[in-house]
């Protein structure tokens, strides 16, 4: 693959040919402030098959210990499977390279490709890092360590530059976009030329490492851990609900900005029974950065009786699904049974759940128009719901 792409640049800039069919790329900020998009896009239209496609993105390693990432192919019916390349070019960067050799259903040989911006990999940076930093899209002219280093698109039109219609001269374009730079570093070819687009301000999201509700003295104390605090953490919401669906804030804790990215928090709810006199209170907690993006903890109850099963019910009247949530003591087989307004079973469901809060979708579409008691049971306890099937 080197000596390929290097002959084809080669001889590409020796001719001096003017090839008006050509493929651009560049690096775009995702839906979140950790993720960031490649996107390629034509000089021209142009129809053909594009049977191999190579992308590579950076992050520098002065960002800490090397993140994790995720991807998604956002053209599955163009690039059916997408490969993970990784080898870092020792030039101060982690890289991570992309490989697709598999058409899809929609890629052919009469694809017609416009002279758009088409979005392909979406790519998402995972672990504890320093933020902001930037990432960017990179092309090494030898094609670096391991050879993936590179912007690489092949199609079928043989007659046109081998096939291959990577903008050698303008491989990248968009903010930040740099085409034939130097590059410094054990890249296989001191000084090579390098080209590269970026995107800055990549931040990792809070990840909460723990989250923990006990009962004391008739107080709720809970604690919980985070990974990957920084100066863009903004608070922490505490919620509670009374029926483990509606939340609401309760109260308010600031970031410790102590300089460490790892943190512990605690919060005390006092006399619960003023709460709610029975039954379990849920709560969770709301990270939410300065620029509004947020993460949620998973859920935690402290339970203010010794009943078995607390049953709640969402939405209520319901059109087609209605979403069960059955908070258990312990592991139980459960039935479910629907009766109509005169008392006629409609619906048995039987099913295995586990200890804490489980979820599940009864689907009611079928049902007529009217009043519905649903009965749960666990052998040990039954509970009764009413619920109102709309059309």
């Amino acid at each position: 693959m080197k000596n390929l792409v290097l002959l084809i640049v080669i001889s590409s800039l020796l001719c001096g040919k003017a090839i008006a069919q050509r493929v651009q790329g560049t690096l775009k900020a995702g839906a979140t402030s950790n993720e960031v998009i490649v996107a390629i896009r034509p000089t021209v239209a142009f129809t053909a098959l594009v049977s191999n496609i190579i992308v590579s993105v950076q992050v520098p390693t002065s960002v800490g210990p090397r993140p994790t990432i995720a991807f998604t192919n956002l053209q599955p019916n163009l690039f059916s499977t997408w490969v993970q390349l990784d080898a870092d070019q020792g030039d101060g960067f982690y890289t991570w390279a992309f490989n697709s050799t598999a058409p899809g259903a929609n890629n052919t040989p009469a694809t017609l490709w416009s002279a758009t911006e088409l979005d392909l990999l979406a790519i998402s940076f995972i672990g504890a890092t320093v933020p902001p930093f930037t990432a960017r899209l990179d092309h090494y002219l030898d094609g670096g360590v391991g050879g993936n280093a590179i912007f690489y698109v092949e199609t079928n039109l043989a007659a046109v530059n081998g096939g291959v219609l990577s903008d050698w001269g303008n491989l990248f374009y968009g903010t930040g976009a740099s085409n034939g730079a130097t590059a410094a570093g054990s890249i296989g070819v001191p000084n090579a030329l390098y080209s590269f687009t970026t995107v800055t301000n990549v931040t990792l999201p809070v990840k909460f490492l723990g989250f923990n509700v006990i009962k004391k003295d008739g107080n709720a104390l809970l604690s919980w851990q985070i990974e990957n605090e920084s100066a863009l953490t903004d608070r922490y919401e505490i919620e509670r609900s009374l029926n483990g669906m509606d939340f609401k804030k309760i109260n308010v804790l600031t970031p410790k900005k102590n300089g460490s990215s790892t943190n512990t928090y605690e919060y005390t709810e006092l006399n619960l029974a003023a709460i709610k006199p029975e039954g379990p209170i849920y709560y969770r907690i709301k990270q939410i950065d300065k620029d509004g993006q947020f993460a949620l903890s998973t859920i935690k109850n402290v339970r203010l009786d010794t009943r078995n099963l607390e049953v709640g019910v969402f939405p209520n009247p319901v059109k087609s699904n209605a979403t069960l949530f059955l908070d258990l003591v312990k592991d139980a087989r459960v039935t479910i049974t629907i009766n109509d307004a005169s008392g006629k079973q409609v619906q048995n469901v039987p099913m295995q759940l586990f200890k804490g809060v489980n979820k599940k979708d009864i689907n009611m579409s079928s049902l007529a128009a009217g009043s519905y008691l649903l009965k749960i049971s666990t052998g040990d306890e039954v509970k009764t719901v009413h619920v109102v099937k709309t059309n």
